[in-house]
């Protein structure tokens, strides 16, 4: 998955970054471009995706972990900037079906609801605490595939 300067992968379920990391989105707290690594605390991991700025990524289990540029809410958590390692998304359900943006990612619940966070362009489609409607759907991660 690439972002704007920056890219990640999954290999035998770890994530590896590289690029530009001036906001934590390759999970590292310099600024060194170029250099492949791993990505501290994460195991399993089945999904990725990069925003603009951020990265994330859903284990085994369905918790979602993001990290990097949260000027928009991408991160999932209104309580900080940026960060240089994953953080959970507080969501109640496990997750599937990760699809990140620019600005923003969406996940599908259990029930096949759709479940965004962070803001596309100046429009906040939807938050954490209620899902989305897929007819607005920018979002809509089965419409990419």
């Amino acid at each position: 998955m690439e972002g704007d300067d920056h890219g990640c992968l999954t290999e035998s379920g770890e994530v590896r970054c590289w690029g530009h990391g001036r906001y934590g989105q390759t999970a590292r707290s310099d600024r060194r471009d170029g250099l492949l690594h791993a990505v501290a605390g994460l195991d399993d991991i089945d999904e990725l995706g990069a925003g603009g700025e951020h990265t994330c990524a859903i284990d085994r289990t369905g918790t979602v972990w993001c990290w990097g540029h949260n000027h928009r809410g991408q991160l999932g958590r209104p309580d900080i900037g940026f960060s240089t390692r994953p953080l959970p998304v507080p969501l109640s359900f496990p997750a599937h079906e990760l699809e990140c943006l620019a600005d923003f990612c969406c996940v599908r619940a259990p029930d096949e609801t759709l479940w965004c966070w962070g803001t596309p362009g100046s429009v906040r489609l939807c938050g954490v605490f209620g899902p989305c409607e897929p007819a607005r759907g920018a979002c809509d991660p089965s419409a990419r595939r």
